[in-house]
């Protein structure tokens, strides 16, 4: 029988998660004027981009303002736990036709390399 302690689990709140993420978020420089140079630049190179550029304007359709104050809410919800964005963005995504992995892989290309560009300084 192995009679060493059961150490005590610690149970963060929500409280804490939030306080953390932020806190974290603060000591990258990232901020709602952060994101949205990033959600700006990002969709910028997305429009212009060969194979994604012609699948966002059929979908976007013109509502580009919109899309991108979403993606902001989405964004400031998710670095900054700011809860503005609510929904459910897989069954959007998957309800596209004819997106497919590769599709997904340029995504992220272009993603990475705009965090790699926009990033504040350290």
């Amino acid at each position: 029988m192995n009679d060493k302690p059961i150490p005590e689990k610690h149970h963060r709140t929500s409280a804490d998660r939030l306080n953390d993420l932020r806190t974290e978020a603060a000591a990258m420089q990232v901020d709602e004027a952060y994101i949205s140079i990033l959600v700006d630049t990002f969709y910028d190179r997305i429009r212009v981009d060969d194979t994604l550029g012609p699948i966002f304007d059929r979908v976007v359709d013109g509502h580009w303002d919109t899309h991108l104050a979403t993606m902001k809410d989405f964004w400031s919800s998710m670095a900054l736990g700011t809860n503005r964005y609510s929904g459910r963005p897989m069954p959007k995504h998957k309800a596209i036709d004819g997106l497919t992995r590769e599709h997904f892989a340029i995504w992220l290309h272009l993603f990475y390399k705009t965090l790699q560009d926009t990033a504040p300084t350290q």
